[in-house]
């Protein structure tokens, strides 16, 4: 019921633009899906695809690649075990493809959501045979019972690339969109001293190296997709805060948003989204801007920021919001409602939003 007086809340203060994209995450690593039966599981998203579709959601942002496993048929990668529980077991249907007929027939895009890089989280507790690590261990990080491919590697971004475009050249698929894991958060030391000593120029920086990394398999990743399916579109949705040092926008002739603080994941999980809108290797940002309006992470100032940033590269701003932050009590519905009033009065319009997440 919430829900629906937020909807008519909104709807009644302001005036909805003719093209706006209206996402919506659907995310498997909640283990919202898992041990269901085809059946089960098929209930269960209908109900969600329904209730999205009445709220005047267009897009649905489906994670299938959460630990270099597969929500669909994969001849490189194992089934996910957020499907069966277990990795490797083959859920007798295909998830992805099942996806994408429901959302079309709903006149929703169907985004496929990949983790690049992640390979193994804590509550990994069996590797399938066939998954990437026990044939190439050598490939990976880790860092506290995680696996990441190591983004220093060049043959990891061909692999990458290789997965895909597998995904792209199969599926019927509207975009391929990636979430906020790179390096991963909490920092590299020297986890990856091998691929420094091998593989950075000596006259640059270590930050800058591993930034570089990123840069390229971004770039990687856009020109498989040009080369396979021009139409289809390569989202990105970043941390919120690109950086909180001055030094490193002045370089780049950007002026940051007054007074923002947090965390600066430009130095620590080397995301540089700025760097993929100045080299046209991204259609979209979606910045997780999982703030209120007002105080350090002032939702309005970073929202005009990305807006503008975006816009002077020609790539579209879609504001990743907290939804879920509503629906655990610490965002009122007026705030939500302002976040999205205000969304419509940047630059050109924001074009859009994606929400975080389903259940909420």
């Amino acid at each position: 019921m919430a829900a629906c007086v937020l909807a008519l809340s909104v709807s009644a203060q302001s005036k909805a633009p003719k093209r706006e994209f209206r996402g919506a995450w659907i995310q498997c690593v909640n283990g919202q899906f898992q041990g269901m039966t085809a059946q089960k599981m098929q209930s269960v998203l209908t109900a969600q695809l329904n209730a999205l579709q009445k709220a005047g959601i267009n897009a649905i942002i489906f994670q299938i690649r959460a630990e270099a496993d597969a929500l669909y048929q994969s001849s490189y990668e194992p089934w996910s075990r957020y499907l069966t529980g277990v990795q490797g077991k083959s859920p007798q249907w295909d998830p992805l493809q099942w996806m994408i007929d429901e959302c079309h027939k709903r006149n929703m895009e169907l985004h496929a959501w990949i983790n690049p890089y992640r390979a193994r989280t804590k509550g990994t507790t069996a590797l399938s045979p066939i998954h990437p690590y026990n044939k190439h261990p050598e490939l990976f990080l880790e860092y506290g019972g995680q696996l990441y491919f190591n983004p220093g590697l060049p043959e990891n971004r061909k692999y990458i690339c290789k997965i895909i475009r597998d995904i792209v050249n199969r599926y019927d698929v509207d975009a391929l969109h990636m979430d906020d894991y790179f390096y991963p958060y909490g920092d590299t030391t020297n986890q990856d001293a091998a691929s420094v000593a091998k593989y950075k120029p000596a006259d640059m920086n270590v930050g800058d190296w591993r930034r570089q990394n990123v840069n390229k398999m971004v770039k990687a990743v856009y020109d498989t997709i040009q080369s396979v399916k021009p139409w289809v579109t390569f989202g990105v949705s970043p941390f919120g805060i690109w950086t909180t040092d001055s030094s490193v926008a002045s370089k780049r002739g950007i002026t940051l948003p007054y007074n923002i603080t947090g965390g600066n994941m430009y130095a620590e999980i080397y995301c540089d989204p700025v760097a993929w809108l100045e080299e046209g290797t991204v259609d979209y940002l979606s910045p997780q801007l999982y703030w209120k309006i007002g105080g350090g992470q002032d939702y309005k100032k970073l929202s005009k920021w990305w807006g503008d940033i975006c816009n002077r590269f020609g790539k579209h701003f879609y504001s990743s919001m907290a939804l879920y932050r509503y629906e655990s009590g610490e965002f009122s519905a007026t705030e939500i409602r302002n976040q999205l009033v205000y969304n419509r009065t940047v630059k050109d319009g924001a074009p859009g939003a994606i929400f975080y997440n389903t259940r909420a």
